[in-house]
């Protein structure tokens, strides 16, 4: 194909001389032509080695690419799966606080493993002052509660950690 259009570029520039004159172009201006068609052919061959080139780039691109999304997949995966993990963590186990059950922690029964000897539990039902206690107590040592659905929150101080046993 290339040598098609090389072929036309050269008739092109000999074809004013054979229109104008009725003979041929002048031999130095023929090898000036000549040495112009061969320097942009070389120019065209350089053109199409670096245009494989970069097919293969891009080729590798798009591989990496596919790779890429197909990480950002699984890992996509396994973020549910440690964020499911975590809450499941998060609803059998507390530390020091003020927790709303069903939602900060789940109902049921809890041991504090190690209290530091001051700990201090209550469960209210969320309103203000004393008579929004269900119950309380400062326990020493490892003590167990037993947190309703009825319970609106539950407070702890100086427990330690709280598991869930059931």
């Amino acid at each position: 194909m290339r040598f098609g259009f090389m072929r036309r570029v050269r008739l092109l520039a000999v074809l004013p001389w054979v229109i104008c004159c009725n003979k041929g172009p002048p031999s130095d201006q023929v090898a000036k032509t000549e040495e112009r068609v061969q320097s942009l052919e070389q120019r065209l061959s350089i053109v199409e080695t670096r245009a494989k080139e970069l097919e293969g780039v891009v080729d590798v691109a798009l591989e990496a690419k596919s790779v890429l999304e197909k990480r950002e997949e699984l890992l996509s995966k396994k973020e549910a799966v440690v964020t499911r993990i975590v809450e499941g963590i998060r609803a059998s186990s507390f530390a020091d606080g003020t927790w709303e059950v069903g939602k900060d922690i789940m109902p049921g029964k809890y041991k504090a493993l190690e209290p530091d000897g001051r700990c201090y539990w209550e469960k209210s039902t969320g309103g203000d002052g004393i008579g929004s206690i269900v119950a309380n107590d400062n326990a020493r040592g490892p003590t167990t509660v037993i947190i309703s659905p009825k319970v609106a929150f539950f407070k702890t101080r100086g427990c330690g950690t709280w598991v869930k046993t059931d």
